[in-house]
């Protein structure tokens, strides 16, 4: 995509049908649904937000993956101290 422009209420771009298609959500200019006509508006919010929410599950990912390695650390800590406690 490339701005060429402004407008009234923005920006002038130029875009390829496989770039319209990725803003519509699509794979490709090929993918089923894909439908573009001059004058037609583009709603791109719902991938934006689809987006951020996916950023948002992937910081809860790491933040679940930090607690259950202090689980494991804590786990093979008790492990040791039980082992250690049935030997004497």
């Amino acid at each position: 995509m490339k701005v060429i422009g402004k407008s009234e209420n923005g920006y002038i771009i130029t875009a390829t049908k496989d770039e319209i298609a990725n803003l519509q959500g699509l794979y490709s200019q090929y993918s089923d649904g894909f439908k573009v006509n001059v004058g037609d508006e583009l709603n791109i919010e719902p991938f934006y937000d689809m987006a951020r929410k996916a950023n948002s599950i992937r910081s809860r990912r790491d933040e679940l993956e930090s607690v259950a390695n202090h689980i494991d650390s804590a786990l093979r800590i008790i492990d040791f101290v039980t082992k250690s406690t049935d030997k004497e």
